[in-house]
């Protein structure tokens, strides 16, 4: 490794670790203590102000998120300075003692001020929020001081300060829209309401309707109309995604056309939630409740998410009006073999489509019998797109499968098994034919060991990484390391997966395998290695619902 490399890997060292840290931090506060509503925190401003403690948490995040995009030009320039700045200083000294320390009384005074019920009258507990402050404070500023020192913060604060004004905007917008949406779904439910009830109406002469519970049915089968079914969730996912998509493809749309992307969307995904509402009624009443209920209910909603966006990114590349480019022009004969980027989305695209559509029509919650049909389409799909990878041999070493057996034990220890699923799943296992299990449990082992591992690199560590690096999309070679890249790419990825925290940890070491070989095949023989052993330990020791 060059001189120049080793400071590179030394300088993403200093805002790796800080960063893990910091999260660590967050979450061990958000899982010990829960800043609720009570009733003494209400008598006076202070005590009243620990109702909006939880908010805090939240503002920080987008407004560091904020700052990342809009200062992300000048990265490149800060990590030199940051590089400069620190080439003869460790990162463990006696600053980082500092800020565990502070930590330390901060968690100590949160324990005081939020543990519940709470030793401290109300009183003390008021005195105790100007402590809680202070350590809170100087956690964050020790933390930043144990990265660098004061001269780099004043050269940062100098280069970015418009960029820090219009990044507390953005977190500022967005906790005042949260604070004052609060009972918005209440409005959006009503309306679901009204709707679903007319359009029931058109086809069906008698439909129960009770406006004061929100319950609404056909016959027997009645159902509640409430938070979740209002579209509050589709609209903020969608709102999401298009702020995404808008980033990543900035250079190829026009702006401020491209901004109309957002109601387009929020008014399509919420049309689609109130006849995910009708036909999940209909489908109840006159066909099956167990398959509305367990299959159709939980996974319309993805299906309508999952439509509306490839409907916003087909808009946007094919209408001028949102497109810089002249799409007559960009209209040729190119065939899917020949466009790598869009190659890399197929196969996972009709992975997810395809469990998403066999998850809807099942009536059994615990397992999806119907599973072989995604994998067959994710290896159909591979198939077509093979000659554009360009893939050559599977490239094997001892460090990808190492990050996969870390990548395993990190996922068994963080993501608990359920006692109920593994029972379920069991039962329905004895239950069927000896022959129906069996085929069903190879294919599950093959499916997650040799198939998902590549349709799900191609998008992760494939596709994601290079589009939000700004780079053409390619396989093989080095890549440019991307902070935006890395983050978001293994927050996606996480989110995607039902133990999300460890999700987001194996999408990181996975993209940090990419990074440091030349090839996908990297992350990809970690991730197989993993799901290799998560079916090896699901079949000795039959916790299914790891599954």
């Amino acid at each position: 490794m060059t001189a120049a490399a080793t400071k590179d890997v030394k300088t993403s060292v200093r805002w790796i670790l800080p960063i893990a840290l910091l999260i660590f931090e967050v979450l061990a506060i958000s899982l010990s203590f829960d800043a609720l509503r009570r009733p003494e925190d209400s008598q006076g401003a202070i005590l009243a102000f620990l109702n909006f403690a939880s908010d805090f948490s939240k503002f920080g995040l987008v407004f560091l998120g904020a700052l990342i995009i809009i200062s992300f030009e000048r990265w490149s320039t800060h990590r030199e300075t940051l590089a400069t700045a620190t080439s003869t200083a460790p990162f463990l000294n006696l600053k980082l003692g500092v800020h565990l320390l502070t930590f330390a009384l901060f968690y100590v005074f949160s324990g005081m001020l939020f543990s519940i019920p709470s030793a401290l009258s109300g009183d003390q507990r008021q005195m105790m929020v100007f402590p809680w402050l202070f350590t809170g404070v100087a956690t964050i500023l020790s933390l930043g001081w144990s990265i660098a020192p004061l001269s780099f913060w004043q050269k940062i604060y100098q280069a970015e300060k418009a960029s820090l004004g219009l990044a507390f905007l953005a977190g500022a917008a967005t906790w005042l829209f949260a604070y004052f949406s609060r009972n918005l779904w209440e409005t959006l439910g009503d309306t679901t309401l009204y709707l679903v009830h007319q359009l029931l109406l058109v086809v069906f002469d008698e439909v129960f309707v009770d406006v004061g519970q929100r319950l609404l049915g056909i016959g027997d089968f009645i159902v509640e109309v409430g938070q979740p079914c209002s579209g509050y969730e589709g609209i903020g996912m969608v709102s999401v995604f298009t702020s995404l998509y808008l980033y990543m493809f900035r250079k190829e749309l026009r702006f401020p056309n491209a901004l109309l992307l957002f109601p387009i969307g929020i008014l399509t995904i919420w049309l689609f939630n109130f006849l995910r509402i009708s036909v999940l009624i209909v489908i109840g009443a006159k066909i099956s409740p167990e398959m509305a209920l367990n299959g159709f209910h939980s996974q319309a909603g993805w299906i309508a998410f999952l439509l509306v966006c490839m409907g916003l990114f087909y808009l946007a590349h094919r209408i001028h009006f949102f497109s810089g480019a002249d799409v007559s022009a960009t209209r040729t004969s190119v065939s899917l073999k020949e466009n790598l980027g869009a190659s890399t989305l197929v196969p996972l695209t009709a992975v997810f489509l395809t469990m998403l559509i066999t998850n809807a029509f099942s009536t059994q919650s615990a397992i999806n019998w119907l599973y072989p049909i995604p994998i067959a389409a994710g290896i159909a799909a591979l198939i077509y797109c093979w000659p554009a990878y360009r893939f050559g041999r599977p490239r094997v070493d001892l460090h990808s499968a190492g990050i996969g057996v870390l990548v395993f034990v990190i996922w068994i220890a963080l993501h608990p098994a359920s006692p109920e699923t593994d029972k379920a799943m069991h039962t329905l296992l004895i239950q069927s034919s000896a022959l129906t299990s069996l085929a069903w449990i190879t294919v599950r082992v093959l499916g997650s060991v040799l198939i998902i591992p590549i349709v799900e690199e191609l998008v992760f560590r494939g596709y994601l990484l290079c589009r939000l690096a700004r780079e053409d999309v390619r396989l093989a070679g080095p890549m440019t390391f991307s902070w935006i890249g890395f983050i978001v790419s293994s927050v996606i990825f996480g989110l995607l997966h039902q133990a999300w925290l460890a999700g987001l940890i194996a999408g990181a070491a996975y993209a940090w395998i990419r990074y440091r070989s030349n090839h996908l095949w990297a992350p990809i023989i970690a991730h197989a290695v993993t799901n290799g052993l998560i079916a090896a330990y699901v079949l000795t020791t039959s916790t299914w619902s790891l599954w």
